[in-house]
């Protein structure tokens, strides 16, 4: 991914902001960072929050700044609610 960061800084900006986080206990964050680097490089500014990140957490870092895609992950269906819980996703 380091490989890519001259790309991402080359590219036209498109003016759309994501968030992505891992939610409800989750540690494995790789792939939605991977997501959030790919958002970059088609020219979207993407915040990547890491593993276990506080639903309140993502709902201020969302709402700081017009977010046009919330990305919340989780790796074990037993944590899906953990994705939607206090972040307003039904």
């Amino acid at each position: 991914m380091a490989l890519l960061y001259p790309r991402v800084f080359a590219t036209e900006r498109a003016g759309r902001r994501m968030v992505a986080a891992c939610v409800g206990d989750e540690l494995h964050e790789l792939g939605v960072r991977t997501v959030a680097e790919v958002f970059e490089l088609h020219g979207w500014d993407s915040v990547f929050l890491g593993a276990d990140a506080p639903p309140a957490s993502i709902v201020a870092e969302a709402s700081r700044e017009k977010t046009d895609l919330l990305c919340p992950s989780c790796t074990i269906g037993s944590r899906a609610s953990a994705a939607s819980s206090g972040t307003g996703i039904a």
